[in-house]
């Protein structure tokens, strides 16, 4: 069955102040999926399900927002401009999950991976992940071809390659370094799995695609915000 854009539209509109406050209980939702958005220098994710209810259309798990630094910071390395995972969704993995998915596609471009050097990361945020990554075995920090790892924020080596961007504001970067995972094990193989589940629920919502994966973004960008601000 293909909604019209008109339907869809009206659908996704009572969702979005409505569906953070429905239970994560996917007894009769269709399987998770990833609405996975390739921009080059930025990548989106998306892990969500469709619900089947026509109350709200799909339910948003977890996001996550990439992109390329300004400045080298060991090039290339890609930034997480923001991510969440809903509330009822929490300590499931689902984040996890999702910063190992990130990880894969940037090794897969040949980028690294660091924390938001634009805004900040949250404690909350900073204690989760980054700084479990400085201490893993798992991870290990880029360096520049004259073998420096650490980010230069004032200039201070000769080398142009560690030059790194800094933050605007009270909240330093979560971390100094671009980080890129050791080995990303089933991760590519759950990426492809989840790509081709949203390729087959498109199918679904025909020729309103582009309007659908639009609303999600949308509505997992202004969820970001609703949640980040809350923890700042």
């Amino acid at each position: 069955m293909n909604l019209t854009k008109q339907k869809l539209y009206k659908l996704i509109e009572q969702a979005l102040n409505e569906i953070k406050d429905l239970p994560y209980d996917t007894t009769n939702w269709g399987p998770m999926a990833i609405y996975h958005e390739d921009g080059g220098d930025s990548q989106s994710f998306i892990l969500y399900h469709l619900t089947n209810d026509p109350r709200y259309p799909f339910y948003i798990v977890s996001y996550l927002d990439m992109e390329q630094t300004e400045e080298p910071c060991i090039p290339n390395t890609y930034q997480i401009t923001g991510t969440y995972t809903e509330v009822e969704a929490r300590r499931k993995g689902f984040s996890k999950a999702l910063h190992n998915i990130a990880f894969y596609i940037a090794d897969s471009k040949g980028y690294g991976l660091t924390s938001d050097h634009l805004a900040g990361t949250t404690d909350v945020a900073n204690d989760a992940s980054w700084s479990k990554y400085e201490k893993s075995s798992d991870y290990y920090e880029r360096e520049t071809a004259e073998g420096n790892s650490e980010f230069d924020y004032k200039h201070k080596t000769p080398d142009p390659h560690d030059d790194c961007e800094t933050t605007i504001g009270d909240k330093d970067p979560a971390t100094d370094f671009s980080f890129q995972k050791k080995n990303h094990g089933e991760i590519g193989s759950l990426f492809f799995q989840l790509r081709h589940q949203h390729e087959e629920n498109m199918k679904t919502v025909g020729s309103a695609r582009r309007s659908f994966q639009d609303k999600m973004t949308t509505t997992a960008m202004d969820r970001f915000s609703e949640i980040y601000g809350a923890k700042l």
